[in-house]
């Protein structure tokens, strides 16, 4: 009798060999297991996408638009059930989504009015928004936020740099730069950015002693401006528990923090495929909190994605043609529509081929 296909999958390889497995049954232990390390790696992703297509099911529904199948991602189906009027179908290859509305013998979704369209196709975006706002909001109750400290204490050195060179520890408190005061980190770390390079001597108080020490601050590494001086010290972070409401007002904070972000990017290097995975910073204080942090982020960055006017792949890209129809007074665009959406298409890949061979090719 042949063994179950998930024994199949716990066996050693030895074993394995040493069943001689019927080709059909081999083929569907490699499938399935195959299909498990695509789920595992593009789970957080698919997860995401349900999120934005349930949205704008949602709001179809609510807009009494039918919507034959909720679709997630492309090529053969891997798992499909119907679930009321709608059919829910899972592709092999998890990327992307998207709802069909029209069928030949119902056209519904292009005779509703433009309003009903924009809050359809805006629907998934305003879902991931609202979603890593609900994240951040969970972060914070379940284990605080942390917060970057704006007194002269030392919080980090890093090693092989100037600053643990000439043996500044965590806990120093520093008092003086080139016999000066300061009064916050963020005067401070505006010197040490702005000396060009020349000797920095800083008074510093460690315990009951006051010490003296001399540092050459080096330049930053990219994509920060190389004229932009570091010595490899960061200040104390602090981790508060905020109240109810204060987590509230704080939770959509997480939206201009990731525009901040990529701001920061734009202005000190291009903003490559390659180069941005490098600069994501990672705070591991505990898993769920960094779990829930990283899943806020990328809720964030996608829906800005999603907005991005693309034909064919993206909601900006439709919300423009139905803005423009809007604008010229027409019900549909089909006719443009259907040129820009394959032009669109056949772009896509090539600019993506494009920004990986430059970034490989000078990464900075």
């Amino acid at each position: 009798m042949p063994k179950p296909v998930y024994l199949c999958l716990m066996m050693p390889r030895q074993e394995l060999r040493k069943m001689k497995l019927p080709k059909s049954q081999a083929a569907k232990a490699m499938t399935i297991f195959a299909n498990l390390i695509l789920l595992v790696t593009f789970l957080p992703f698919v997860l995401l996408i349900l999120v934005r297509e349930l949205g704008r099911w949602f709001v179809a529904h609510r807009a009494g638009v039918m919507v034959f199948e909720l679709v997630i991602g492309f090529g053969p189906c891997a798992w499909r059930k119907r679930l009321g009027e709608t059919t829910l179908s899972i592709n092999l290859v998890p990327l992307g989504g998207f709802l069909e509305m029209e069928r030949d013998d119902y056209p519904l979704f292009h005779e509703r009015g433009y309003l009903t369209k924009s809050a359809i196709i805006l629907a998934g975006p305003a879902c991931l928004l609202l979603l890593a706002i609900v994240l951040n909001f969970v972060s914070q109750i379940s284990f605080g936020s942390t917060e970057v400290s704006n007194e002269l204490v030392v919080g980090a050195v890093l090693e092989d740099y100037p600053a643990s060179n000439v043996g500044l520890q965590t806990g120093d408190r520093i008092l003086s730069v080139n016999g000066s005061d300061v009064q916050d980190w963020s005067t401070l770390s505006n010197l040490i950015a702005t000396s060009g390079g020349r000797e920095i001597e800083l008074e510093i108080n460690r315990g009951t002693e006051v010490k003296t020490v001399k540092v050459n601050p080096i330049p930053s590494e990219p994509p920060h401006p190389q004229n932009q001086m570091k010595i490899g010290i960061s200040p104390e972070r602090k981790t508060v528990k905020p109240s109810l409401m204060t987590a509230l007002n704080k939770s959509p904070s997480i939206i201009t923090q990731v525009i901040a972000g990529v701001g920061q990017i734009f202005q000190s290097a291009p903003a490559r495929p390659i180069v941005i995975l490098g600069q994501t910073p990672v705070e591991k204080e505990s898993f769920t909190k960094f779990i829930l942090y990283e899943l806020a982020i990328g809720c964030v960055i996608l829906a800005f994605i999603f907005l991005v006017p693309i034909p064919y792949l993206t909601d900006g890209g439709h919300f423009t043609f139905f803005s423009v129809d809007r604008l010229k007074g027409l019900s549909s665009a089909r006719n443009y529509t259907w040129w820009a959406n394959r032009i669109g298409l056949s772009l896509l890949p090539i600019m993506i081929l494009l920004a990986t061979l430059i970034d490989i090719l000078n990464p900075w």
